[in-house]
């Protein structure tokens, strides 16, 4: 429960909210487009990527989620009873950190959204740095603050490359493996009031979607962005950096 800006008053309620087959299958679609692509073409493939579902989610929806992620070994999809959303989110990151490392490096990303090949490669190397430089700190973060504002429909693509702090994709955290705070106990918008953040802004890192569905204030900022369809470049770009691929969100939404 939890972790949604509409509120219900009833288990029920949200589930009935969350489960229902549109709504699901539009998750679905934008995780086929964005979320997983991005995930799958990670140059640096050693790492843990958790996804974490309700033990009620209908059959058909986890098959496909099944099907979707069969291929990927560091993909572990865990399912769980309804618990507040970020304590039951924390404790799964804590059950799965590796305490034969002095350090954890730890990131959530919505299943709109999409990272850079090479994020998790970056992680690594940049929080090498910081374990040296914040070495009497419990924890730091990383955010990597440009990317695009995306925006999918049957035409394909549209976007504005901008430069943004503390949004969710592309911002990591760094804790000693001892810790017992994640990731998951801090607001992303409040993350520099609780720890250090080194900032990077000259590779675009990541892409966040913006649609009707958005749970966030973000579905109200739609009308700020300056979004253009791709060009030819940007297309390359976007695959090849991202491993999304425009003809692909033509087809799932055209099918839709």
């Amino acid at each position: 429960m939890g972790g949604f800006q509409r509120e219900h008053e009833t288990i029920e309620q949200r589930k009935a909210f969350l489960y229902e087959d549109a709504r699901l299958k539009h998750r679905l679609r934008l995780f086929q487009a964005f979320n997983l692509p991005s995930i799958l073409a990670e140059s640096d493939t050693d790492f843990q990527y958790l996804i974490l579902i309700g033990d009620d989610l209908p059959a058909w929806a986890r098959d496909r989620l099944d099907d979707l992620t069969a291929a990927a070994d560091h993909i572990k999809i865990l399912s769980y009873p309804p618990h507040p959303h970020r304590q039951i989110s924390a404790q799964v990151i804590l059950d799965h950190v590796d305490a034969t490392h002095g350090h954890s490096i730890q990131f959530r990303l919505d299943d709109d959204d999409a990272v850079h090949r090479t994020f998790v490669e970056r992680l690594k190397t940049d929080a090498a740095v910081g374990v040296i430089d914040y070495a009497n700190k419990p924890r730091f973060a990383l955010d990597y603050t440009r990317g695009y504002a995306v925006r999918p429909s049957v035409k394909g693509l549209q976007a504005e490359e901008l430069v943004r702090n503390l949004w969710i994709p592309a911002l990591a955290a760094v804790f000693k493996t001892s810790a017992k705070n994640t990731i998951m106990n801090f607001g992303h918008h409040k993350l520099d009031q609780h720890m250090p953040v080194i900032r990077d802004w000259d590779t675009p890192m990541f892409l966040r979607s913006f649609h009707d569905e958005n749970d966030s204030a973000s579905a109200r900022e739609l009308g700020r962005f300056k979004f253009a369809p791709l060009t030819a470049k940007q297309q390359h770009h976007f695959k090849t950096d991202f491993n999304v691929d425009v003809d692909l969100i033509r087809r799932l939404w055209t099918d839709a």
